[in-house]
């Protein structure tokens, strides 16, 4: 399914200059997240998740039918991102806005990844159908 392929590369993109935005300016996203007292590290590892979870999108976008491991652990990657930022709240360690921004990714993120493998398991497929797309729509 085409819809699947153009929105991981748009989750790439858009993963890609989140992490660009954190990992390579991290006083500029400090200042507009408004935690002032934040320690840049947390930023630029934050940034790193953001990055590896680019490529993963990357990975699915080209290889659908081999990434379900790796949709699997981007899943196990956004439930537990917000966890650890709500830790990070709790403590007064970030702000409302970087609690905000994580909650938002993982919200728009985790349902998507869902559908994605609920999809790939639960979708009868047509065995005359398949050979000549592929799966993706992909011309063979």
């Amino acid at each position: 399914m085409r819809f699947f392929r153009v929105s991981y590369w748009f989750a790439f993109l858009v993963h890609l200059g989140l992490s660009g935005w954190l990992c390579l300016t991290p006083e500029m996203a400090r200042a507009q997240l408004g935690d002032l007292n934040l320690p840049l590290i947390y930023l630029q590892e934050h940034g790193l998740f953001l990055f590896m979870e680019a490529c993963a999108f990357a990975y699915v976008a080209e290889r659908p039918a081999k990434s379900i491991p790796v949709v699997a652990l981007a899943c196990i990657v956004n439930v537990c991102l917000p966890l650890f930022a709500l830790s990070a709240f709790s403590r007064g360690d970030i702000g409302i806005h970087h609690m905000v921004l994580q909650m938002a990714v993982t919200l728009v993120m985790l349902p998507f990844l869902a559908s994605y493998i609920v999809w790939f398991y639960h979708v009868p497929r047509p065995k005359n159908f398949m050979p000549l797309l592929g799966i993706f729509g992909e011309r063979k």
